[in-house]
Parts: structure tokens; C-alpha cells; sequence
């Protein structure tokens, strides 16, 4: 798997793991921790997520050097999904 499987891999996992916690789905129970500061990197924030999850991703792939890229390209990736995120909800 090349870091560009790795990066897509770790987007996909962010985007699914943030929408299934928000209200009116599976995980919805998971919403109200949303606003912990310390939960931010793990449910709360796209843009937090797609730094650790990149680097996790591509660190178990057996990455090492190419895991700080796989993070700061994933984290790329999550924020341009938090900015169309935020232009949809605007009515």
C-alpha cells in the first residue's frame, strides 16, 4: 500500500468515524462528548482527527518517515471536507 492508499484510507476512516457520531445516527451517543477538548483528536474535529489518523494509518502500514506526510496530507484532505461540511449546513 503506497502513502496515497494510506492518505485516502485514513480520510475515509475520519469522515466515517465523525458522521456516524453525530446526531440521529449509529453512534449518536458519542455526540455529547464532541465538546471535550480531549476527545477533539478522536471524535470531535475533522481537521484534529486527520493529523493523528493519517499518522496511524501509515504507521501501521510501515511507514516511518513518509508517516508525517501520510499526516499533514490526510489533515489536508479532512479540512477540505470540514470547509464544504461547513458551506452545506449554511442555509
Amino acid at each position: 500500500m503506497n502513502i496515497y492508499d494510506s492518505v485516502l484510507l485514513a480520510t475515509s476512516i475520519v469522515i466515517t468515524v465523525y458522521q456516524c457520531t453525530e446526531e440521529g445516527m449509529i453512534f449518536e451517543f458519542l455526540h455529547k462528548y464532541k465538546s471535550k477538548w480531549y476527545l477533539k483528536p478522536l471524535i470531535g474535529c475533522p481537521t484534529c482527527m486527520g493529523w493523528w489518523y493519517g499518522i496511524a494509518v501509515a504507521l501501521v502500514n510501515g511507514f516511518t518517515l513518509q508517516a508525517i506526510l501520510c499526516g499533514f496530507l490526510t489533515l489536508a484532505l479532512c479540512e477540505v471536507y470540514s470547509c464544504l461540511l461547513s458551506i452545506s449546513y449554511k442555509e
